[in-house]
């Protein structure tokens, strides 16, 4: 299956991308996390915020640069950085950096490890892990 192939997939569950981050978004949410300790923004993840700054469906949430309502209840996506100061408040930062949520717990991006982590909501142990974002999409492709 193609990326596109795959993001048509979470189009047609009802998901929702946005307009394009610009590089100068990108660098500004990096410039926010290692700026207070966190790891930066993964390179093909960056590139994801590239083409859509963000995506939210029903069960998963990719956060980008930008806040945005994401429906009308008046619910907002998060961004990353947001969600790395919502998710720690004055905990040491540790080695990843959440980009996204799905039912179970978060999506991140582990910098010790150079992978990408699907994480327990409450004990953040690593429910899964893989070596793309492309394979993340693939395994939360039935979650939209």
């Amino acid at each position: 299956m193609t990326l596109n192939a795959l993001l048509s997939k979470f189009k047609e569950g009802g998901a929702k991308f946005y307009k394009p981050a610009s590089a100068s978004q990108i660098d500004f949410a990096g410039a926010l996390l290692t700026n207070n300790g966190f790891a930066k923004i993964p390179s093909e993840y960056a590139k994801f915020l590239g083409a859509s700054d963000g995506m939210s469906g029903s069960l998963v949430e990719f956060f980008g640069t930008v806040a945005k309502p994401r429906d009308d209840n008046h619910y907002s996506l998060s961004t990353v950085p947001a969600a790395m100061t919502d998710f720690l408040g004055t905990a040491k930062a540790p080695d990843f950096v959440i980009i996204g949520s799905f039912p179970l717990g978060y999506v991140a991006y582990s910098q010790k490890y150079g992978r990408y982590q699907l994480l327990d909501i409450t004990s953040l142990k690593e429910l899964a892990h893989f070596k793309s974002f492309f394979d993340v999409l693939f395994a939360l492709k039935d979650y939209v």
